[in-house]
């Protein structure tokens, strides 16, 4: 990679002297008047070995690099196109732009020079087929293969554009699928190179028209501007190629130009293989808004490309005859759900035993709320039934019985060797009779990676995976055998990397195919929107601009600012804390009683817990007390608690004043908060155009007044737990039906993320960066440690949790790193360094690693993260 570093003085370093022959075989191979060539010869540091091809731009041969021994691709530009040194400066500025794209999807360019008078760019070398050869009139390619090889171009293609690159000349040519069924994506940035502004007639600049005519978008051929969009439409043509064998227009230069232009896009179902494929009407929908003529009329994004195709394959997967035991959907009456998502458990009910299984013919998709010390199920579709509600046709809103005809299950869980799992209410009466192996499922994932009972270890995942399964089992509706189950899962921002691939991991084990992850914070606002499908599109119920969202509930205390408009929720700053909870203010508000009931002399023992029950059971009996005032604080601002204390029956009154003096350093952290909040956003309390409220605490006058005092008149609003599952199921379905109507959910990174190197922690990703994101780093020796036992070098990405104590906000440390992600990257020879590395983090706040030309392993969650997946399933 070092000559993609140097600067194009003159020009690519010490010259080369290639022999006469050599030369002249160059220049009559680029210049197309020879096609024989007297292979194979040495090219610097490459041996040149075959003729692979011919392309508008130059030749592609197959070579090798002598030294490293890699199968290399040596693409050699024609001569007119590296003639002038400005060419050339360009040439190299574009090869350095794309040797930062290390995607999977794209072929990684690893070298670029000059030689002789031929400039040449060094490449991966594929084994495959393009896609021109794999559909051509007469043989298309089938359905399925069609659809995965367009989601692969298209999650190359965001990579490219997340990175302001785009390709210009996207068609199945420019495709490789390698015998591996890897699918690289040619030739990107060349085409930007060779489409410079050139002088018109007048004197004046004009962009030549570009790109291959049958795969163009109407924008092309009239030379303006160009964006990320013409490559959506150049996909959408490819499309139809594949899948008819031909492109969706034929004829000269001017008769492509009317019907790009002009004519709507060819008829799928009027091709006799297609008409019958039941999700047809899915994949012409989504060809004609890929290849709408203006831009706007067009997916807005590769993102939104890679999600509908997405749900079509699944859809397509559960109704193809290749899959028998999908083709034949039945659930069970009393908890119906599709058979094969369990990955092999029973579905019979969890109570009794017993089933009885029944066709359904419903869509459905299902959002499931992670609040704290529950788990609420939401679901939006069509035709949805149950046992006891049948719904009209048409997307409906539906709340799902989840246990004992409540949308939730409580998140308490309980496990021995004895008496095994148990969840929900049996678990809350395991916890009431001091039963060890007792916690919260959710708060669980946050906190550790394992869980220790009766000295065997589980993974910590465990609880979590057996409440999906109970709420999966129970949500009524999973889907026809024409449709997909999705699960969409809301997540507060504080969570780390860690916590969200365990819930991640939780959920796969209860064979989940397709799951979401959704800021708790921005689901909230969803849950203020009205959602439809009727074509005109859904819109927020309160003011748009600033909305307010303040949580404290048994997770986090949490507080953040969006921006909201009927078509996008942004989030500007989040600020959270997992340590400041409910449970906290509860423990506090319990020890305060104690404390004055020592002092008033009610009690001998000073407070202590003296009786004969075990001190856990003790413990949540007292608490419980405190709890019940809390819940009724949205009623009643001062709720009457009653506790016993070393036997005795304590009444008293949870006031503002009982609030600030045992949680007063908490309700000062909250202030801190608020303030951060704001401040980061740049925006004043008075500007906050809605406020919404999750927890029962939040009804507390003290914190009213802080939001007050802080200049927030806006009223607050409470949002249930069942609001934001059900409005995150509802979104999640118009999303993949009608997106461009649908509110785009933009969150943020709520912590900085950064390599762990020897000297100090390099920042990476700084907190509040918008999602997705991307960055490019050159990796120094410092940056990595060698393993000798594996022979590789090893990488620790890093991120800072947020606030760790919100009693300390001012004095936490913005280095108080934690490592989330382990990485071995494979050694050549000498270590070479620096190495080009990718660092990504997507919508939903997973991240990839990559480095060029180096094979890369994800040593702590992938490989872990699948043993752990099967390891729940037999434990389960």
């Amino acid at each position: 990679m070092d000559t993609l570093n140097r600067q194009p003085a003159s020009l690519w370093g010490a010259p080369l002297c290639p022999s006469q022959s050599q030369t002249q075989f160059l220049g009559d191979i680029v210049d197309g008047t020879r096609t024989e060539a007297p292979l194979p010869f040495d090219m610097g540091e490459y041996s040149v070995t075959r003729l692979i091809g011919r392309g508008g731009m130059g030749v592609v041969f197959e070579g090798e690099h002598r030294r490293m021994q890699r199968r290399v691709a040596i693409k050699v530009l024609h001569a007119n196109m590296a003639e002038a040194e400005s060419a050339q400066e360009q040439f190299l500025a574009e090869i350095r732009t794309v040797a930062r794209l290390l995607h999977p999807r794209i072929v990684t360019a690893f070298d670029a020079g000059q030689y002789e008078t031929i400039v040449y760019l060094v490449m991966e070398y594929v084994d495959g087929h393009s896609l021109d050869r794999l559909s051509t009139p007469g043989a298309p390619m089938g359905l399925a293969d069609a659809l995965e090889c367009v989601q692969f171009a298209a999650e190359g293609l965001a990579h490219a554009h997340l990175n302001n690159i785009i390709h210009r000349d996207v068609k199945p040519g420019n495709m490789m699928l390698a015998h591996d069924g890897e699918l690289k994506i040619l030739d990107l940035g060349l085409a930007a190179f060779s489409h410079e502004l050139i002088d018109d007639e007048q004197g004046g600049k004009r962009r030549p028209i570009c790109g291959t005519p049958e795969f163009m978008a109407p924008e092309q051929f009239e030379g303006r501007d160009l964006t990320e969009s013409i490559d959506v439409y150049a996909l959408g043509c490819t499309l139809h190629q594949l899948l008819t064998g031909s492109p969706p227009f034929r004829g000269s230069f001017f008769e492509l130009m009317r019907a790009h232009c002009g004519t709507p896009p060819p008829q799928l179902s009027a091709i006799e293989s297609l008409a019958s494929e039941p999700v047809i009407a899915d994949v012409q929908a989504l060809m004609n808004e890929m290849m709408g003529k203006q831009i706007h009329d067009r997916c807005a994004s590769m993102n939104e490309v890679v999600e509908r195709l997405t749900r079509i394959r699944g859809r397509l997967l559960n109704t193809s005859g290749n899959h028998a035991t999908r083709s034949s959907t039945h659930v069970v009456s009393s908890s119906p759900i599709v058979s094969q998502t369990l990955g092999g458990f029973s579905t019979s009910d969890a109570r009794d035993g017993t089933a009885e299984t029944r066709e359904i013919t419903s869509c459905y998709q299902v959002g499931i709320d992670l609040g704290g010390h529950q788990l609420t199920a939401g679901g939006f579709g069509e035709g949805l039934q149950s046992d006891d509600l049948a719904l009209p046709s048409g997307p409906t809103a539906v709340t799902i019985a989840l246990d004992d005809n409540s949308s939730s299950i409580d998140a308490c869980f309980a496990v021995s060797q004895s008496q095994g799992w148990a969840i929900g209410q049996a678990a809350l009466v395991r916890l009431a009779n001091g039963r060890a192996g007792c916690g919260n499922a959710i708060s669980l994932i946050a906190k550790q990676p394992s869980l220790s009972i009766d000295g065997k270890e589980y993974p910590s995942s465990m609880p979590l995976a057996c409440l999906f399964r109970r709420a999966f089992q129970r949500s009524a509706m999973v889907g026809p055998a024409n449709s997909v189950f999705e699960a969409s899962l809301t997540v507060p921002s504080s969570f780390g990397r860690a916590a969200r691939e365990r819930i991640m991991l939780a959920a796969r084990a209860c064979g989940v195919p397709s799951i979401h992850l959704i800021d708790r914070n921005l689901a909230s606002a969803l849950s203020q929107f009205t959602f439809r499908a009727d074509g005109e599109g859904s819109a927020p119920r309160l003011p748009a601009g600033h909305w307010l969202v303040v949580t404290i509930n048994d997770l986090v205390m949490e507080i953040s600012l969006l921006a909201v408009t009927s078509g996008r929720i942004k989030m500007l700053s989040v600020v959270g804390d997992s340590r400041s909870n409910r449970h906290r203010f509860s423990r506090r508000m319990l020890k305060w009683v104690k404390k004055r009931v020592a002092k008033m002399g009610q009690s001998s023992s000073g407070g202590s817990i003296t009786s004969g029950q075990p001190l856990k059971t003790q413990l949540i009996s007292e608490l419980s007390g405190i709890e019940r005032a809390i819940d009724q604080l949205d009623k009643d601002p001062q709720p009457p608690f009653e506790v016993k204390i070393d036997g005795r029956k304590i009444k008293g009154v949870l006031t503002p004043g009982m609030l600030v003096n045992s949680c007063g350093d908490l309700i000062q952290g909250f202030g801190e908060m608020l303030a951060q909040v704001l401040s980061e956003a740049g925006v004043d309390g008075d500007e906050v155009n809605a406020c919404l409220t999750i927890g029962k605490l939040t009804h507390a006058l003290p914190i009213r007044s802080l939001l007050q005092n802080f200049g927030v008149a806006a009223e607050p609003i409470p949002v249930e737990p069942a609001e934001i599952a059900g409005s995150v199921a509802a979104w999640t379905y118009l999303s993949g039906t009608d997106p461009r109507r649908q509110p785009r959910l933009i969150a943020c990174n709520a912590h900085n993320v950064g390599l762990q190197s020897a000297d100090e922690h390099v920042l990476l990703i700084p907190r509040l960066t918008a999602l997705p994101a991307s960055v490019q780093r050159k990796l120094q020796r410092s940056d990595t440690t060698f393993d000798a036992a594996s022979e590789s070098l090893q990488v620790t990405l890093v991120e800072t949790l947020g606030t760790t104590d919100t009693v300390r906000l001012s004095e936490r440390s913005s280095h108080a790193w934690t490592s989330f992600e382990r990485y071995e990257i494979e050694a050549n020879t000498g270590h070479e360094m620096p190495m080009d590395a990718s660092i990504e983090m997507d919508e939903e706040g997973r991240v990839r690693f990559q480095v060029a030309s180096r094979t890369v392993r994800r040593e702590s969650s992938q490989s872990l993260g699948e043993a752990e997946v099967e390891r729940l399933r037999s434990l389960m």
